[in-house]
C-alpha cells in the first residue's frame, strides 16, 4: 500500500500553506511547503490578503531543482518576503505550476 501511495505521488506538484508573519503595514512573509520532483522547476504565486480578502501584496517565487533521491525528498519548506500596499492579515500560496 505504501508503494502505491508513494508511486502515485511522483510527478505531482502540491503546495501547502504553513504560516505567515505580518511584519508591518508594508511587509509580510509567507512560509509554505512545495512537493515536486527533485529535478523540476516550479513557480508559485504568493499572496498577502487584507481583512476583506483583497490582495495587498503578491510575488512569484521560482523554485529550482534540488538534491534528493527518495520520495521523502520531494517536499521542502520555503519562506518569502513580500512588500504590501497596506496592512495584510494573512498570507497564502495561491497556486503553483511547473515550468517546461
Amino acid at each position: 500500500m505504501v508503494y502505491f501511495t508513494l508511486g502515485n505521488a511522483v510527478g505531482q506538484l502540491t503546495h501547502n500553506d504553513v504560516g505567515y508573519t505580518i511584519t508591518s503595514d508594508t511587509e509580510a512573509s509567507v512560509d509554505f511547503e512545495v512537493s515536486k520532483d527533485q529535478d523540476a522547476t516550479v513557480q508559485c504565486m504568493i499572496h498577502v490578503l487584507d481583512n476583506s480578502y483583497a490582495v495587498v501584496g503578491a510575488r512569484v517565487v521560482t523554485i529550482g531543482p534540488h538534491e534528493g533521491s527518495s520520495p521523502g525528498d520531494r517536499s521542502e519548506y520555503y519562506r518569502t518576503d513580500l512588500r504590501t500596499e497596506s496592512r495584510g492579515v494573512t498570507g497564502v500560496v495561491d497556486s503553483c505550476w511547473q515550468l517546461e
